[in-house]
């Protein structure tokens, strides 16, 4: 029985990190016993650092089609990282593709990040805006947020199915992410090469965020090509800021969200499980939203996007 591990995000949980660090230690994991296949063509731009999706693609192949072709892998394990597969498993046909699976004699294990309600939103809002071309403010995006009730669907379907499944809280472990890989592995300590860059992927800071949402509206999302990924991949090491939301939106959230992870918090260890905090201890973390005194760009800020935009307008000339 060929044991198969998935770690399927999910977003904004410190996935391209891993995924880096994956592709770094390629040759140990495969001498540990463990084959992480490259079936994206992105390990080279994983291993800079840079802004990947895994190791594989389910839009483009499903994961039952990717281990056809491994039927005669050597290792004793197979690998697969990408957040998407956090998606393909809350589909109807889910279950009927994990049976398949099972059927077919793959032993699997999930590994499932998750993350606190209030910084995942956010976290998911800034993402939106970079790579799906988001013009919608922070207040009206988060209405839509529906996180633990997918990861309380999903943990069902995996124990439903008895699928050995691990689940951590991102915001308890964030700096000790490749430890949590390598323990769950079963990998000796520090056998996964550290990336070169610290955070991968880094959200944006207020004044990127606005800017970006303005280009999305006249370009669309092919516009964070232009400006988000090259500020991203360039200045990794920029802090993040949150962006406005006046207190009453905030409000309604932390409510809202506090009845949201009261299901999913009964599936979970209790160092892992959800925390939503009151509205006094976070209340001053977000500029209100005519507070426009976040809007500035450093000079490193402008020279990389003066450099990208330059760069296409000379492309296309």
């Amino acid at each position: 029985m060929k044991k198969v591990d998935l770690h399927i995000g999910h977003g904004k949980t410190g996935t391209s990190y891993i995924q880096s660090a994956l592709a770094l230690s390629e040759k140990q994991l495969s001498e540990a016993g463990i084959l992480y296949p490259d079936f994206t063509r992105h390990f080279s731009k994983a291993r800079a650092g840079r802004i990947t999706s895994g190791n594989i693609n389910p839009s483009k192949q499903s994961l039952y089609e990717c281990l056809g072709e491994l039927e005669d892998a050597a290792q004793q394990s197979i690998l697969f990282s990408n957040e998407a597969l956090f998606g393909e498993f809350r589909k109807p046909d889910a279950r009927s593709l994990l049976q398949r699976l099972q059927d077919a004699g793959y032993m699997l294990r999930v590994l499932l990040f998750i993350r606190d309600p209030l910084e995942h939103a956010v976290s998911l809002y800034q993402q939106s805006v970079k790579r799906s071309g988001t013009t919608a403010s922070l207040a009206a995006y988060i209405k839509l947020y529906k996180a633990p009730k997918e990861v309380g669907q999903a943990l069902s379907l995996f124990d439903s199915l008895g699928i050995d499944r691990c689940v951590v809280n991102y915001s308890r472990k964030k700096n000790r992410l490749l430890e949590v890989v390598e323990q769950w592995l079963n990998l000796p300590s520090h056998i996964l090469a550290t990336p070169p860059v610290m955070v991968v992927n880094r959200s944006l800071t207020a004044a990127e965020l606005e800017l970006q949402k303005i280009f999305n509206q006249y370009a669309g999302r092919l516009s964070s090509a232009l400006l988000s990924d090259p500020l991203c991949n360039e200045l990794p090491h920029l802090k993040s800021e949150y962006p406005a939301l006046d207190k009453k939106d905030l409000t309604e959230f932390l409510s809202r969200a506090k009845e949201m992870v009261v299901e999913p918090n009964t599936k979970l260890p209790r160092d892992e499980a959800y925390y939503v905090p009151e509205i006094e201890d976070v209340v001053d973390q977000f500029p209100t939203t005519n507070d426009l005194s976040l809007l500035c760009f450093s000079k490193e800020q402008i020279e990389v996007i003066a450099r990208s935009l330059s760069q296409s307008i000379t492309k296309h000339n």
